[in-house]
């Protein structure tokens, strides 16, 4: 009797073990609602050193940007009307039409996803943003405005 409750007590410590840390990512998890849109991303939003990075093709693609990658120099181009951004994975330097601008953190992969911050992107790419913390929202708001 008492190995049996022994057992079904080390269950129930698992059970809440796993299932805890899934419970409070999804709590905790960050949405982009872009247009009035909620995104559905390839690999979900990261925050590093205190900024997030989203998967920029995602976020590309509704706003209708070209993604181009190269994968020998890991460098992710992005081109949306008269704007070209070149950014390096790992590299804190990226290039906005040709000029040379500093990231507060470099671009990464995760599950083969290029990962930029969405600050970054969206001041170039024309979108304005408002952050709702208190619900982990990002609202994205295509401006039309793209230089």
């Amino acid at each position: 009797m008492l190995k049996k409750c022994g057992v079904i007590f080390l269950i129930i410590l698992i059970l809440i073990s796993i299932l805890t840390p899934v419970a409070y990512a999804e709590k905790n998890s960050i949405k982009v609602n872009l247009n009035d849109k909620f995104l559905k991303f390839s690999v979900s939003p990261i925050i590093r050193e205190g900024n997030l990075l989203i998967p920029v093709r995602d976020v590309a693609e509704e706003i209708n940007a070209k993604l181009e990658w190269d994968g020998i120099n890991q460098v992710v181009t992005i081109i949306r009307n008269y704007t070209i951004i070149k950014l390096q994975v790992k590299n804190s330097i990226g290039y906005v039409n040709g000029k040379m601008v500093f990231l507060q953190v470099p671009p990464t992969i995760v599950d083969n996803r290029v990962l930029v911050p969405i600050m970054f992107f969206s001041e170039n790419m024309g979108l304005k943003i408002n952050l709702d913390n208190e619900n982990n929202i990002v609202y994205l708001k295509d401006t039309g405005v793209n230089y």
